[in-house]
């Protein structure tokens, strides 16, 4: 789909060319766009500052022959023209059918069904939101400052709570997308949308406040999907026998934890350095669990803690694990188009869950697991392979191999060229005995029409008959 894409545009823009002489463009192939995919992952390994600089040779500089894959003008043109959808398909803004992200549209779909096919989620799963970096001009970009990416796309994600698979994705396109416009909000909608089909699979759902309702949890609930997560207790629709207002750190010096019922739902208020409000569907209200915190006078002491606490510390971080993963070896450059860098997170999100598909696969139980690095590494291997656009550089062979020489079938005639070329069999000849080249220099104008060798021939010399009779001819 990509390469069909690129030929196209390519050839859309080069319709519209008014440069006298455009630069020669020939259409894309699948085993030339892996190559090219390659060295996009590999540039992600080794950061150079400018793009140019992977084909330098006056630095030294830290490059696996990525010269020798492509040359630089060969991949500023698939850059250049490199394309997702057919842009003369793309409905203006405003009219009936109006997609803000058809630029990534076809990408997306395929990208997000195949996810949803390859894994099958365990018991425990997680929704956060991830951040696209991006800071140019864009209607739906978005501003977060907790996140490492404070300007960019937001993208919300639901991923394996143990392993870190990305499972869906959702971009957000803004206040005007059918989601803001849902009467549940629009954080409610976004974890219903991500679970839609996984309803009676008695999944347990770790939250953010953000995302946390009394509402959403009790829907969530009678699909036999399971919920957990931090609450903030102002929120609409909150239960007031499930929140505690008015509450002061100094009243928790005695007391470390209060818990709430209210028909499937379980609040558990609990002072740790501030006042922490958790809202459940999962756990049950009695266990004696407890965590070792710092006193003021520097000795260690057992705080009583929420059953629901250790789970929500270890199956929560699913998202931001395959963030952190992503973040190691990223593709993404700088650009003024947003959709590349929409691509380059479904690039790294492809990345990370082929590698999390190869460590925990069945088959792969018994084997010792492979560094993200060395994954990486081979699957640049792979994606290149022996692939090269570029000519072998240096002058062209100039003799021929033994077999094809001293074959009489072969019909080697002589013809006449234009330049004087030197002689191949005087050529050799200088070399072997160490004679001076002024007295072996001969040049000719007489090729073969088979071998396109320069030989001699003429009254004083048949380099032409010694070349194609004898098998050592330079002694």
């Amino acid at each position: 789909m990509i390469v069909t894409e690129t030929n196209r545009y390519a050839a859309q823009c080069r319709a519209q060319c008014t440069s006298p002489t455009p630069r020669a463009w020939h259409d894309i192939t699948h085993t030339e766009f892996k190559a090219f995919m390659g060295m996009i992952i590999y540039m992600g390994k080794v950061r150079l500052p400018q793009l140019e600089l992977y084909w330098s040779s006056k630095h030294d500089l830290i490059r696996q022959n990525i010269s020798e894959i492509m040359t630089l003008v060969r991949f500023q043109q698939i850059l250049r023209f490199f394309h997702l959808n057919n842009s003369n398909e793309q409905v203006s803004v405003g009219q009936p059918g109006y997609d803000p992200l058809f630029k990534v549209r076809k990408i997306l779909d395929i990208v997000t069904f195949n996810f949803d096919m390859e894994y099958n989620l365990g018991e425990s799963i997680s929704v956060d939101e991830a951040m696209i970096p991006f800071k140019g001009r864009l209607s739906f970009k978005q501003y977060m400052k907790d996140k490492p990416v404070k300007h960019g796309i937001k993208v919300f994600v639901l991923a394996d709570g143990k392993y870190a698979y990305i499972k869906r994705i959702q971009i957000y396109t803004g206040k005007n997308s059918s989601l803001s416009q849902n009467e549940l909000g629009l954080s409610s909608q976004v974890v219903l949308d991500l679970m839609n089909g996984l309803e009676n699979r008695h999944h347990k759902l770790y939250l953010d406040n953000y995302y946390t309702s009394p509402i959403l949890f009790v829907k969530l609930h009678q699909n036999n999907t399971y919920a957990c997560g931090t609450a903030r207790t102002h929120r609409k629709n909150y239960p007031a026998e499930l929140a505690i207002k008015g509450l002061k750190l100094r009243s928790w010096i005695e007391v470390s934890m209060i818990i709430h019922t209210c028909g499937p739902l379980t609040s558990f208020v609990w002072k740790d350095k501030k006042v922490i409000n958790f809202l459940s569907t999962v756990h049950a209200t009695t266990g004696n669990l407890s965590v070792s915190r710092t006193a003021r006078d520097g000795s260690r002491v057992q705080v009583n803690c929420p059953p629901c606490l250790p789970d929500y510390q270890e199956f929560m971080g699913g998202v931001d694990l395959s963030d952190q993963r992503m973040s190691y070896y990223y593709v993404g450059r700088r650009s003024k188009k947003w959709w590349k860098r929409v691509f380059s997170y479904i690039l790294e999100a492809c990345c990370q869950n082929a590698y999390v598909l190869k460590i925990y696969g069945q088959e792969n139980k018994k084997r010792k697991d492979p560094s993200y690095l060395a994954f990486r590494l081979e699957l640049i291997e792979h994606l290149i392979g022996t692939f090269c656009s570029k000519g072998k550089r240096g002058r062209p062979r100039s003799a021929s191999p033994v077999d094809i020489r001293l074959d009489a079938s072969k019909q080697h005639l002589p013809i006449i060229a234009e330049r004087h070329i030197e002689c191949v069999v005087c050529n050799k000849v200088h070399k072997t005995i160490g004679a001076s080249r002024s007295s072996l220099r001969h040049e000719s104008q007489v090729r073969c029409s088979t071998c396109s060798v320069s030989l001699c021939l003429n009254k004083n010399r048949n380099c032409f008959f010694k070349y194609y009779t004898e098998p050592v001819y330079w002694l």
